[in-house]
């Protein structure tokens, strides 16, 4: 960027810039959570005030919404956010570069949203006729243009921007699908009705804040097919992550076990699966600094600070599913709690090697190597797909292991493909320390065999194993 910049006088692999990602990603994790919490709550009360077809409708338009909206964010956000972010060590030429990444986003978007637009109709014309499907159109028409806005300002590492917008349209979400509700005397295209509006006001919102890649300029012909392939790759990868994070479920729910055991293994993969969110929210706001980075030593240096914060939070992921009290997991599992508890030992240890496997894909995108983690991801999916297959006859136990082999093979891989930028170095004897200390609590609190002594122990592990590396990222503001 032009004029002077945390990173200008820094450098990327300064403590301020590590600090900037960091809060980033506590900021997109704080907005996961808050989401969800509202999403379930607007089901809830959805479930209440709707009959019980429309309530039918409102869920399956929910559910194609969902899907397509993980779809459009996975291949135009991430390039315009590299082209965003790279502009930043180009000097003078950085206005420029910004505003034909914006360019290439916006036209990028628009046509994938009058597809998927025209699809979420068809589907959608089959779950609650025409007007549903008119609304749920505009949603997805709606979602897909946030894709350039949303990576501009990811490239700009904005995250808390993103956050506070993702939470706004949220609520907004809400709200207007509460009163149509009740105005509409409970129809579903009120339940749904908020999504189109909320998204277009969000983008208003973003458009505004995105004013630094005005006015738009098209990029050369030969510079938009790069992009576009590169776009076309970046996406393929998202998918790959997504299915590899995700095949066991439809392999669980697809194998005709007992009722009790197909609940438990959900119940468990959703539960071991929470790393994971972690990681993405961690993935996304490293990103850019990543692409910025103007050596490969300070792309590594990144990518190990990041790599080191998550091992700490996947550590003690692991030790909270080791020894959760059987009455905390009945919250979830209901009745199958005790195989929902020794499921998710499994489960979560899935999990972490996922949002480890997130963050070397990261910077392998980050450097340009977005070919190679194609390949190796491909030929994991594969792999995966036709072991727990296989494993599925055998139950719930069989195709957990199989998922966590898997997942922790790949991460080895990929530890081994990425060694030259030695991505463990970040983690320290101050870290084991920590991890012994975190052990030790969660350990005595499980021994005790008090609900309430493992909870009080939860925020004395985090404490001892986040303490120190939260302090350095989150609060630093070092110059050197």
């Amino acid at each position: 960027m032009t004029g002077s910049t945390v990173e200008d006088t820094a450098g990327p692999s300064s403590p301020s810039a590590s600090s900037g990602w960091a809060r980033g990603a506590l900021w997109l994790s704080l907005a996961v959570v808050a989401i969800s919490g509202g999403n379930y709550l607007f089901s809830l009360s959805m479930a209440r005030l709707l009959p019980q077809a429309a309530f039918v409708e409102f869920v399956g338009v929910q559910s194609v919404l969902l899907v397509i909206g993980t779809g459009v964010m996975a291949a135009v956000p991430w390039v315009v956010a590299r082209e965003v972010a790279h502009a930043s060590t180009l000097g003078e030429g950085a206005g420029h570069a910004r505003r034909q990444a914006l360019h290439f986003g916006v036209v990028a978007a628009s046509v994938q949203g009058v597809v998927l637009a025209a699809l979420t109709f068809v589907i959608c014309l089959g779950i609650g006729g025409p007007g549903l499907a008119l609304v749920a159109a505009g949603a997805a028409l709606a979602t897909s243009l946030l894709a350039a806005p949303v990576g501009f300002l990811q490239g700009q590492q904005r995250m808390s921007t993103i956050a506070l917008l993702r939470i706004g349209e949220a609520v907004g979400r809400i709200v207007i699908g509460l009163v149509a509700v009740v105005a509409l005397g409970g129809s579903a295209i009120g339940a749904v009705a908020g999504m189109p509006i909320a998204s277009a006001l969000l983008l208003l919102a973003a458009v505004v804040l995105c004013r630094a890649g005005l006015p738009l300029r098209r990029p050369r012909r030969g510079v938009t097919r790069e992009l576009l392939s590169t776009a076309l790759v970046l996406g393929v990868v998202q998918v790959l992550l997504t299915m590899l994070s995700s095949v066991d479920t439809v392999v669980a729910a697809a194998a005709g076990w007992s009722d009790l055991d197909g609940y438990a293994y959900q119940a468990a993969a959703l539960l071991g699966r929470a790393p994971l969110f972690l990681s993405i929210a961690l993935g996304q706001a490293i990103y850019p600094a990543l692409v910025a980075a103007r050596s490969d030593e300070a792309h590594a240096e990144q990518l190990r600070l990041g790599v080191a914060l998550f091992a700490r939070l996947g550590v003690l992921a692991l030790l909270a599913f080791l020894t959760v009290p059987t009455d905390l997991v009945a919250v979830v599992g209901g009745e199958a709690a005790g195989e929902v508890s020794a499921l998710v030992r499994i489960t979560g240890v899935t999990g972490v090697a996922a949002g480890v496997v997130n963050l070397l894909v990261v910077g392998l995108l980050a450097r340009a190597r977005s070919r190679s983690a194609l390949l190796v991801l491909l030929a994991a999916a594969v792999l995966q797909t036709v072991a727990l297959v296989l494993a599925s006859t055998r139950g719930a136990y069989a195709v957990a292991l199989t998922a966590a082999v898997v997942m922790v093979g790949l991460l080895c891989h990929l530890a081994v493909r990425t060694r030259s930028w030695r991505p463990w170095a970040g983690v320290g004897r101050s870290d084991l320390a920590g991890a012994l200390l975190a052990t030790a609590f969660l350990a005595g609190a499980d021994a005790s065999g008090s609900t309430w002594v493992w909870l009080l122990a939860v925020p004395l592990a985090t404490a001892a194993l986040l303490g120190t590396s939260l302090h350095h990222l989150l609060v630093s503001r070092g110059t050197s």
